[in-house]
């Protein structure tokens, strides 16, 4: 932020580039809302599979049944958990801001000097404080989208390639069966 260029605009502009800023903040936080439910979403996905999953490996195990699936099962499981760690990450914003100033930091002789500038000094500094807080929640919302992009599309071709090895697995089987067993 330019603080010359700052330091010369006036009041009614000093409000209304106030305003932007608060509507620019307001709608970071919208997004770190929604991303946050994303996360949330997925998190409970894998968490809900990687349960399901579990079971099945223990009922396998006790069984003595370890045969493809049982591996697929135990990559996918691994997978599952490398998601949700990455996730667990996201779920918080790194930094927060509040936006807004303890009215202690703003009643002294810094700001208030009882003269027509006071006005003009407390707008300016809320634009500055507005300015930072911007930063730092755009910074983290980038963050956390990107962890959660990046866990996405792991997960999804992570689960594609199980998918494909089990498919690849199982007709091979098949295949073998149907010409190397006898009848």
């Amino acid at each position: 932020m330019n603080l010359n260029i700052l330091s010369q605009i006036t009041d009614e502009s000093l409000v209304i580039i106030k305003q932007e800023a608060e509507n620019n903040l307001s709608g970071i936080h919208k997004i770190e809302d929604v991303v946050t439910n994303k996360i949330n979403n997925l998190v409970n996905i894998c968490i809900s599979f990687f349960i399901i999953i579990s079971g099945y490996l223990l009922t396998s195990f006790s069984n003595n049944d370890y045969g493809i699936l049982f591996v697929l099962s135990i990559v996918t499981l691994i997978l599952l958990a490398y998601s949700v760690f990455n996730l667990h990450g996201a779920i918080l914003p790194k930094v927060t801001t509040i936006v807004g100033a303890k009215p202690d930091s703003l009643v002294n002789d810094k700001f208030i000097k009882n003269d027509k500038d006071d006005k003009f000094r407390l707008l300016s500094n809320r634009v500055y404080c507005l300015q930072i807080a911007i930063n730092t929640a755009h910074k983290s919302c980038v963050e956390r989208t990107s962890i959660f992009k990046q866990t996405s599309k792991t997960l999804f071709v992570g689960l594609i390639s199980i998918v494909s090895i089990g498919i690849v697995l199982f007709t091979l089987r098949s295949f073998l069966c149907m010409y190397l067993c006898p009848l």
